[in-house]
């Protein structure tokens, strides 16, 4: 029998290879922010020459109708918005929302905007919900059966493992973590409620007070960055995934948690 030393480095060095996964996505999941956050500066920017006199928008002039053509043109948008949520399974009720929207005969040039914003937070979210399941997913599976491997390999001797199946996993990923009882899912999709709330909210703020678009872009990209950094510390600083292994088959070795190493990138997204 293995001791229970030697039990506790081959998990460890386990832990490291799963690691670099979860960088690996935190790394991807950096750059989809950044993404998102070029697309709204871009919208702003064309916003704001559209409507801006002496470098800021009045709440007047966005509070205009589109005209005929401006809402055509949005609406070719709007279909463009409604392919990209099916594609990457976003929110059914961002989808009915964007359908609805392309219906009004009416939209307000604030409107037109604040929808843009909120398509990219969208899409964001709907991103970062199927890239943390895959990538918990790969973890969860290539951790159950190299910690089995090691076991049988410890102990000289070697049974097929127990296979996993979707449902399994599925299961473990819906499983609550946060304090408030929430998944990985569920989270997301909080984080992304909120952060357009915080966007709609400084959009309409900044309007009222008349700045000018740098303070505007700004300003949005602080909060994406305050965003972005949630992202990293919830759902993989605080418990990526748990070894699939039962305790009772490794000596003195437990089910436990990975901890991604903590990152001190930047707190804002890049605008350029």
């Amino acid at each position: 029998m293995r001791s229970e030393e030697y039990w506790a480095k081959r998990m460890e060095a386990q832990n490291e290879a799963q690691l670099e996964k979860g960088e690996a996505y935190i790394r991807k999941e950096r750059a989809e922010y950044d993404k998102a956050m070029a697309r709204i500066k871009r919208d702003t920017e064309s916003w704001y020459a559209r409507l801006a006199k002496n470098n800021s928008v009045s709440m007047a002039e966005a509070r205009k109708l589109l005209s005929a053509s401006e809402l055509k043109e949005f609406r070719w948008s709007l279909d463009e918005y409604r392919e990209a949520i099916i594609k990457h399974g976003g929110d059914p009720k961002w989808r009915k929302a964007i359908e609805n929207a392309r219906a009004r005969i009416h939209l307000t040039k604030l409107d037109e905007q604040k929808i843009r914003m909120r398509h990219e937070i969208e899409l964001l979210a709907a991103k970062r919900v199927k890239g943390t399941t895959d990538t918990m997913s790969d973890i969860y599976k290539d951790g159950y059966y190299r910690a089995i491997y090691e076991v049988q390999r410890g102990n000289g001797r070697g049974v097929p493992p127990a296979q996993l199946d979707k449902r399994q996993i599925d299961r473990v990923l819906a499983k609550p973590w946060a304090p408030d009882g929430s998944n990985f899912s569920a989270r997301i999709w909080l984080d992304r409620t909120k952060l357009f709330a915080e966007l709609e909210t400084s959009l309409e703020q900044h309007i009222i007070r008349g700045e000018q678009l740098p303070t505007v872009i700004k300003d949005f990209s602080d909060k994406m960055g305050v965003s972005m950094r949630t992202a990293e510390t919830d759902p993989h600083g605080v418990c990526l995934f748990q070894w699939a292994v039962p305790s009772g088959r490794i000596p003195g070795v437990w089910c436990r948690a990975v901890q991604v190493r903590g990152h001190n990138g930047p707190s804002h997204i890049r605008t350029v």
